[in-house]
């Protein structure tokens, strides 16, 4: 069903609505708690500590394919100059930031989280602290058709939906990700917005609970009464299973 509801908020944007009179569309699938992975480093403990989400322009990712749009048919001369200057300032001028609505892919732990020895934080998206931050989180639709910047422009589509779609739309091979964004404008001026509450905070089957950062992330997790779970592999079949953390 949720799937279902992406691909309808997906063509609805296509079809050239703003974001906020079709978002009644998420309410139902907005999951409470999303999911970020981390590697073991500085920047991640300042980010849970600090509270805050780090947002990064589309050419910083892993994915060649972010926030780029295609072209079906043959490239004019103008048309591939608009063409590459429109790619162009989306992967360099969005900011975004990647959540997902699970916190057990094997895969993204091995990903993000340094091959399983950081972290993932979970936090609460209903706290009403980051309401005025609700209207920018977007489901990915997952798709294998390129989006079309040639039919967008002859549908008449602004700017700003041709940049939702593009930075909306991933491959379904990423489909494991289960990915909800965080979506900002190159005309905000820092790349970090405040997260909501960070409610529990999952360690990585391979982490060491002895290094410096993990035990600083630890210690912080106490005093803010943030659950502590640490990832430990099933005996019988792939999977990852959370257990509590003794304090």
């Amino acid at each position: 069903m949720s799937i279902e509801v992406k691909r309808q908020f997906f063509e609805t944007i296509k079809n050239g609505k703003t974001p906020e009179s079709c978002s009644n569309l998420l309410i139902d699938i907005l999951p409470k708690k999303l999911y970020k992975y981390f590697r073991p480093n500085e920047n991640a403990v300042n980010s849970l500590v600090n509270q805050y989400l780090w947002h990064s322009a589309p050419n910083q990712l892993n994915d060649p394919y972010d926030s780029q749009l295609g072209w079906l048919g043959d490239l004019a001369i103008g048309d591939d100059y608009f063409f590459r200057a429109i790619n162009h300032s989306l992967a360099t001028g969005l900011k975004i930031c990647s959540l997902s609505e699970v916190n057990d892919s094997i895969l993204m732990w091995g990903h993000y989280a340094l091959d399983h020895t950081g972290f993932c934080i979970e936090y609460d998206f209903t706290d009403s602290s980051w309401a005025p931050f609700s209207m920018q989180l977007y489901p990915i639709h997952y798709t294998n058709e390129i989006l079309d910047l040639k039919l967008c422009y002859s549908s008449g589509l602004n700017l700003y939906n041709i940049a939702i779609l593009a930075s909306t739309a991933k491959y379904t091979g990423w489909e494991y990700e289960q990915e909800w964004r965080l979506f900002m404008w190159d005309t905000i001026i820092t790349n970090k917005i405040p997260s909501p509450p960070p409610t529990a905070i999952y360690f990585g089957a391979k982490s060491n609970l002895d290094d410096p950062l993990i035990k600083q992330t630890r210690e912080f997790a106490l005093i803010e009464k943030i659950k502590q779970h640490r990832m430990e592999l099933s005996f019988d079949k792939f999977e990852l299973k959370p257990q509590i953390l003794k304090v």
